[in-house]
């Protein structure tokens, strides 16, 4: 009885962990997609999602890492799955880090545009820039 109860427990855990490596996956596959079509809109809470999700998985790793025993199919599935999420992991990272290159080159752009118009400026020069405007003068 006591035996079955521990089974079921740590099946639940594993299924659990396995739901998690399944959701965190897909955040990751979310966000390579966002990254790709440049879709930034939600990039401030990409972050607490991942945190969240990550959180949550470590939790249940800590648990799972506990039970005696664990089939050698269910290691091989977690190893595989934990593989993959480390190798998108990487993906992301390369995205990620090619759009921070897109965006500091556009930002740079923007600069030698902004440093252009104000070559134009009526009071760019020797005289003071004056104090009111006035249309009596």
């Amino acid at each position: 009885m006591m035996n079955q109860r521990v089974y079921q427990e740590s099946e639940q855990l594993i299924t659990q962990l396995l739901d998690l490596l399944a959701e965190f996956a897909s955040i990751q596959k979310d966000h390579a997609a966002c990254l790709a079509e440049n879709r930034l809109k939600n990039l401030m809470s990409w972050r607490q999602q991942r945190e969240q999700t990550f959180r949550r998985l470590r939790q249940v790793l800590d648990q799972v890492a506990g039970l005696a025993g664990c089939d050698e199919a269910v290691r091989q599935r977690l190893l595989n799955d934990l593989g993959k999420i480390l190798e998108n992991e990487k993906k992301l990272a390369g995205l990620a880090g090619a759009q921070r290159d897109r965006l500091q080159g556009s930002l740079c752009v923007m600069r030698k545009g902004k440093q252009a118009l104000k070559g134009y400026s009526v009071y760019q020069g020797g005289s003071p820039m004056p104090k009111y405007l006035s249309n009596k003068s």
